[in-house]
């Protein structure tokens, strides 16, 4: 068992469950693709851009797009393109779990008027680029620090992956942050990504998530032992 303390408050123990991993692909879908969120930050966040209605699918499109999550909550478009610019031309950046405080408004009208979650820090967005190539090199920013967050960075369209990497972990705080889950386990193993499922409405946690090593349990039983 693992345990994590947020500040303030009483330290609550996660358990570590290797026997029945829950399907995780649906799970990264709907923390990927929340449809109801909105493209961008308030005008004085932005450089004056506004939200938008996002366009259909395009499967051509979305090859050419990662997701980028545990993003800092004050990032702009600006910083995230010139981040991924070296890789290749950015066409797109869309910002993504936008945290909002009050759930009674749409969600459009509460990132304009900056109603965000006082207590979230983070949010996701999706890069695509002009060039498919530029994706997998792009992948080499995946564990990056950006102003305390290490970055997640995957291609948009995933395929199923073994769970033979990855465990789930229950019983978190609420308001626990990716990073806390990541420094509760970094001595475990080398950590490929960490996710937190959330609420599509609030974006605040639901009490679960994952933690994906870039090695498979083999060489990890050493988590179980201590």
């Amino acid at each position: 068992k693992k345990s994590i303390t947020k500040k303030g408050k009483k330290t609550v123990t996660g358990d570590v469950d290797n026997k029945e991993l829950p399907k995780s692909d649906n799970d990264t879908n709907t923390e990927q693709k929340s449809d109801e969120q909105a493209k961008g930050f308030p005008k004085h966040l932005e450089n004056g851009s506004e939200t938008k209605d996002e366009p259909k699918f395009n499967e051509e499109q979305e090859s050419r797009t990662i997701f980028v999550g545990n993003l800092p909550l004050k990032i702009n478009r600006d910083r995230v393109t010139s981040m991924f610019k070296p890789y290749g031309e950015v066409e797109t950046v869309r910002f993504r779990s936008v945290p909002v405080a009050d759930i009674t408004l749409p969600r459009k009208a509460c990132i304009k008027m900056n109603k965000v979650h006082e207590k979230r820090t983070n949010m996701n967005a999706y890069v695509r680029f002009k060039n498919l190539e530029s994706v997998e090199k792009a992948l080499e920013m995946n564990g990056h620090v950006i102003d305390e967050h290490t970055i997640r960075v995957d291609k948009a369209l995933t395929t199923t992956k073994s769970n033979s990497h990855s465990i789930f972990i229950g019983n978190i705080p609420f308001e626990a942050e990716e990073e806390e889950l990541r420094k509760a386990f970094e001595s475990c193993g080398e950590i490929d990504n960490v996710r937190l499922i959330r609420d599509q409405h609030t974006n605040i946690g639901k009490g679960f998530g994952y933690v994906n090593f870039k090695v498979s349990f083999t060489t990890l039983s050493s988590i179980f032992s201590k």
